[in-house]
């Protein structure tokens, strides 16, 4: 008899308010995460969409490299609407922490944190990636390391 690698889901469920039009109860999967349990998760959002992050082996080897996955959720579907990785060059190093934070006109987020490997060939310990309109494009982040 085999046993299966641990595996953690990432569920959003919408608990609803006073101003909530949208059915309560309602949840979706919006991550798996393979191995070890996953750190630093978050979510952040606004009207045009909700943001989640969390680190997380990127595989389901024991040498799979840490990253920072970002997922953009529709708050009316609770759909994945886009994945937005941070990792580390080839993957030869990882993403160890992360702090998803969101703009003051709900546009945009950030993520701060720490790493051990270069990202776009700059070295440094920690990184700060910036989000400009995350809900409602594809650009990619600016990304500054030191």
């Amino acid at each position: 008899m085999s046993v299966s690698p641990p595996q953690w889901n990432i569920v959003v469920t919408r608990t609803g308010g006073t101003a909530c039009t949208l059915t309560t109860g309602v949840s979706q999967v919006v991550q798996s995460v393979p191995l070890r349990a996953p750190a630093d998760v978050a979510i952040v959002g606004s009207d045009l969409g909700l943001a989640v992050g969390l680190v997380m082996r990127n595989g389901w080897r024991g040498s799979a490299a840490y990253i920072y996955a970002l997922r953009h959720v529709n708050p009316t579907t609770l759909a994945t609407v886009r994945n937005a990785d941070i990792y580390c060059d080839y993957m030869m190093g990882n993403i160890l922490t992360g702090l998803l934070s969101i703009g003051s006109a709900g546009t945009s987020v950030s993520v701060y944190g720490t790493k051990n490997g270069k990202i776009n060939g700059q070295s440094g310990t920690r990184y700060n990636a910036s989000f400009a309109n995350v809900f409602t494009s594809t650009t990619p982040p600016s990304i500054f390391v030191f």
